[in-house]
């Protein structure tokens, strides 16, 4: 997840509404203002793209279709209510304490985001914003930043635009509070300036009830939100309640029940994100200049550099990690392997990640030279370059439940754990350290910091930065174990394009190929129960197989060879009797493929306190073992028409021969 804090906001005068619109936007305001009372108490503030030479006009066209007070939007004016103050071209607009900054600046790209962007923090969750009919990307960020301060986000159904562009995106990018016509659109304001849309902000959520909602909100999502912030968790109920118009939390609990799309919708809700490329400028400065020359001392060739970003939203942070390596590389990035692991709760969020288009307003975050070299424009929009793309895996995935990523460089968490309950914290740090190597580096958002309980595994690595380097200390990853709706990572083949539409069949191409990789740079492992029953398959784990010949059964025993089952429940037993995980480094195992050097890991999987435990075994490795010194390593001169010797080996050579 993504969002800066929900904290309270000082207001200044009345309320106000940004209004965004481009070609169409007109029409839909005089629809919206026909149907709109004239005493909300609303201060609104419309941006429109428009030329110069139709300011008067649209003045005195929108004067006489409502009874609010007209006026051209000025430079320190103070906003009032029942007023609508309209942006002269070529202008941006902002507020500061309650009264309007007015920019001139010829042909301002994206004032609607700006506008946005700008009510969003200076009334955080009293801002509401409208999206209109349009052409282009404008809005979509700027509404996401204000449902993600807690704001009220409505835009125009797309389908009674004159044109869905503009509206489409904002709805792609950042699921609004409403979509509705323009009519729809004025009867939600006035209804909004009646009741209020933080009216439920504090529902009267008794424990039981909450605890049925979120337990329902799991049955149906496969995400447990009851160890993240109650008070989070209630103001984004509250929320969600008010833009359905339910006052009463027993009557959403009945629909929950009844509305499988609901629970969905309430997912992401609680999952409201906002991100961006290149957040934090000093924790990129700090991960170029001694994070990444870190990563690459004393690094062999074919040791791929492992980044995993977890509560990754959208993929920007990942795509920025990436860039920012990249361009620390310079020449040397053909040479060294990169592998970057972005995941997410949110199958929405990974699902866009994966396609990698983004509005034009990250032109903002973003300097000419990266635009060029690592994005493609389209139609308006961004798309990642296929070379920064093929880089970053996304799946979907739970940090503190599903089995985590290993043999780690570098975690980048910012800006998730502020949202965890203690206990969670406390597994989110003891998985990230199971996963770094040691040494490895865990940067955290500017508001996190490694708790006192979980400062023995971390250490800081100066004062003032929220990196930190892992200490060599003894590891107590016990993970849980639930059954989620999620899919399964699939082992084989890739998934058919869907016959009704949806994304273009080279994203579904993308989405299954991310599986496969992640499935093939994931460990293989097994899930087995006290009596070493198989419970579950993870991974590439068929070169660790080796059925015996009788009847068919999920036994350990029966399943693998024997030196490696004598190890796994050597392994099992010790991490049964220290209640930890079980090591054991370097066993030379048979493998389909041959011998091999393999790591093992027991993981115990606390399933829940009333049941037995389970464990994960992990295999990592399946390295062939080093040849013995003095033996000679085979002969690999280059090709070329002249015979040679080879010095190592004294072994004669030609291009059509090597001598055995």
């Amino acid at each position: 997840m993504r969002a800066p804090p929900e904290g309270k906001v000082r207001r200044f005068g009345p309320k106000v509404v940004g209004i965004g619109g481009s070609a169409g936007g007109v029409e839909a305001l005089l629809e919206l203002l026909g149907v709109l009372p004239p005493t909300t108490g609303f201060a609104f503030v419309a941006v429109l793209h428009r030329s110069g030479e139709s300011e008067s006009l649209l003045r005195e066209l929108l004067a006489g279709r409502t009874e609010l007070k007209v006026a051209d939007a000025e430079d320190g004016l103070a906003l009032e209510a029942n007023c609508l103050y309209l942006a002269p071209p070529d202008t941006r607009l902002g507020l500061a304490d309650g009264r309007l900054t007015v920019t001139y600046e010829a042909h301002p790209a994206l004032p609607v985001d700006h506008l946005f962007q700008a009510l969003a923090a200076a009334l955080g969750p009293e801002a509401i914003g409208v999206v209109l009919s349009g052409t282009g990307s404008d809005g979509a960020l700027g509404l996401a930043a204000i449902k993600a301060r807690g704001g009220f986000a409505l835009v125009q159904e797309p389908s009674s635009a004159r044109f869905g562009e503009m509206p489409r995106c904002a709805i792609t990018h950042s699921p609004p509070d409403r979509v509705l016509t323009p009519r729809g659109i004025a009867e939600e304001l006035a209804r909004l300036a009646r009741e209020g849309h933080r009216a439920a902000s504090t529902p009267p959520f008794d424990e039981d009830t909450l605890a049925q909602l979120l337990s329902s909100l799991r049955a149906a999502c496969g995400i447990d939100f009851s160890q993240y912030k109650p008070s989070t968790i209630r103001r984004r109920l509250g929320h969600r309640l008010a833009a359905l118009r339910i006052a009463n939390p027993k009557d959403y609990l009945a629909l929950l029940a009844d509305d499988p799309a609901e629970a969905k919708a309430l997912c992401q809700e609680l999952l409201v994100r906002v991100t961006g490329f290149f957040r934090d400028p000093d924790m990129f400065a700090s991960l170029t200049a001694e994070v990444f020359p870190a990563l690459l001392a004393d690094r062999e060739a074919s040791d791929p550099i492992r980044i995993w970003v977890p509560g990754c939203s959208t993929g920007e942070e990942v795509y920025s990690i990436a860039i920012a390596l990249l361009e620390w590389l310079g020449e040397r990035a053909t040479a060294v392997p990169i592998q970057l692991f972005g995941t997410d709760l949110s199958p929405a969020a990974i699902e866009r990640a994966r396609a990698g288009f983004y509005p034009a307003g990250i032109h903002r975050d973003l300097t000419a030279d990266r635009l060029k070299r690592f994005f493609l424009k389209t139609d308006g929009l961004y798309r990642v370059s296929p070379t920064l793309r093929d880089l970053c895996v996304f799946a979907c995935h739970d940090l503190v439940r599903d089995p985590p990523f290993s043999k780690l460089d570098l975690i980048s968490c910012c800006n998730v754990l502020i949202y965890f309950g203690q206990d969670m914290q406390r597994r989110a740090y003891t998985t990230f350290h199971y996963a770094l190597k040691p040494n490895g580096f865990l940067v955290l958002g500017p508001s996190e910091s490694v708790s006192p309980q979980s400062a023995h595994l971390f250490q800081p690595l100066g004062m003032g930065r929220k990196i930190y380097v892992r200490r060599d200390a003894p590891a107590r990853l016990i993970m849980d174990y639930t059954h989620s709706h999620r899919d399964a990572i699939p082992m084989d083949g890739l998934s058919r394009i869907s016959e009704q539409g949806g994304l273009p069949s080279l994203e579904w191409m993308q989405k299954d190929v991310d599986r496969l990789i992640l499935a093939h740079y994931s460990p293989a492992g097994l899930v087995l129960d006290q009596d070493l029953q198989v419970v579950r398959f993870v991974g590439q784990i068929g070169p660790y197989l080796d059925p015996q010949a009788g009847p068919a059964s999920l036994a350990l025993r029966g399943l693998v060879r024997p030196a490696l089952w004598a190890a796994i429940a050597s392994a099992v037993r010790e991490a049964i009797a220290a209640g930890a995980p079980a090591k054991l480094r370097q066993l030379q195992v048979a493998t389909g493929e041959g011998p091999a050097l393999v790591d093992l890991d027991v993981l115990p999987i606390r399933k829940s306190p009333q049941e037995a435990p389970l464990f994960l075994v992990v295999l990592q490795g399946a390295q062939r073992p080093r040849r013995r010194a003095g033996r000679p390593k085979p002969c690999s001169l280059p090709t070329r028409a002249v015979r040679r010797k080879c010095a190592p080996c004294a072994r004669s050579w030609s291009p059509l021969r090597r001598s055995t």
